[in-house]
């Protein structure tokens, strides 16, 4: 069964490149840090929800891009 972390960190890091956004961009779009991307991308952490929400908006993701 796939992680849901994981299907989130890869698809948030395609659109990420797709958009041709830095993690550090990305980050301070959403309001976080570089490393904090970093280990969302390695699935260390949990996304949380209020960067989880932003990330969808700025990355222009739905839902279902996590599943």
């Amino acid at each position: 069964m796939t992680n849901i972390r994981t299907v989130l960190a890869v698809n948030m890091k395609a659109r990420r490149k797709e958009l041709k956004l830095s993690q550090a961009e990305l980050a301070e779009k959403i309001g976080t840090s570089p490393n904090y991307i970093s280990k969302i991308y390695a699935s260390i952490t949990d996304i949380m929800l209020i960067l989880e929400s932003r990330s969808f908006l700025i990355l222009h993701l739905e839902p279902s891009d996590i599943v």
